[in-house]
């Protein structure tokens, strides 16, 4: 679910797709047809709907994305009511926040392509104090 493991970027995704790129590009797309709405519209349209099926379809069975993938599924209007990816992601963020407040994750969770909760963080110890 994270891209930051230990100081190093890893793939966050399944099979070599790119969620957080994709995400990038919904999101410049959705600017280019609010600032110029007369371009290349169906296109934009096509690809958009293209790029939001791809994040979906990209979702863990227990309900773990990135977050990459919530902001591109949101660019696109989609809201917790009307997107079932969504309603896991929120429900897989409920259930794995740790006591302390924050969430972290192994970095086993990418090749083993199934969250697994970082051991040995406590708020003292944390990665980023």
């Amino acid at each position: 679910m994270l891209v930051l493991h230990h100081g190093s970027l890893r793939e966050v995704d399944s099979g070599g797709r790119y969620v957080e790129c994709t995400s990038y590009a919904m999101q410049a797309l959705v600017l280019a047809k609010k600032l110029y709405p007369k371009q290349r519209t169906n296109e934009i349209d096509n690809s958009i709907k293209k790029a939001a099926n791809f994040i979906e379809d990209s979702q863990y069975p227990d309900g773990s994305c990135t977050m990459f993938a919530l902001s591109g599924l949101k660019v696109t209007g989609k809201k917790y009511t009307n997107c079932l990816a969504i309603r896991k992601g929120v429900g897989f963020l409920l259930k794995t926040q740790r006591e302390d407040g924050g969430w972290g994750e192994s970095y086993l969770s990418t090749p083993r392509k199934v969250y697994l909760p970082i051991e040995g963080v406590t708020p003292k110890s944390g990665l980023c104090g």
